[in-house]
């Protein structure tokens, strides 16, 4: 039995501009599926297509999607693909790079980081 199997894809959705602007997030998430279903073949049956039902998108992903509204999807998105042998099941995930590099600083930090920019003010 294989072991996990990780790959790492920039899937295109540029295409999905082109179809219904309401419609463009949720053919997004069908296109990524879809991506996923042709470009990674099922280790465990040599080499076929793994089912549709098989893959799994982390609900990060998304959120990533549907982050600008339905009408907007990003253009490209770059996703982790893991096989996980425990469950079958292909597990479409964010790079950890791109997770943590999209934190947001709590309040006191961003309060903190404008106090220093700006200039003392000079009482007369």
């Amino acid at each position: 039995m294989p072991e996990e199997i990780e790959h790492i894809f920039t899937i295109p959705l540029r295409k999905k501009w082109d179809g219904p602007r309401t419609k463009r997030a949720n053919h997004a998430i069908a296109a990524i599926r879809r991506y996923v279903v042709r470009h990674l073949k099922d280790p465990e049956r040599k080499g076929k297509r793994i089912p549709e039902e098989d893959v799994w998108i982390d609900p990060k992903v998304n959120e990533m999607i549907w982050e600008r509204g339905r009408e907007k999807p990003p253009r490209k998105i770059r996703v982790r693909v893991v096989y996980i042998p425990e469950e079958k099941i292909i597990g479409v995930e964010l790079p950890e790079e791109e997770t943590s590099g999209k934190e947001k600083p709590s309040e006191e930090e961003g309060a903190a980081k404008r106090d220093e920019t700006r200039p003392e003010k000079k009482e007369e």
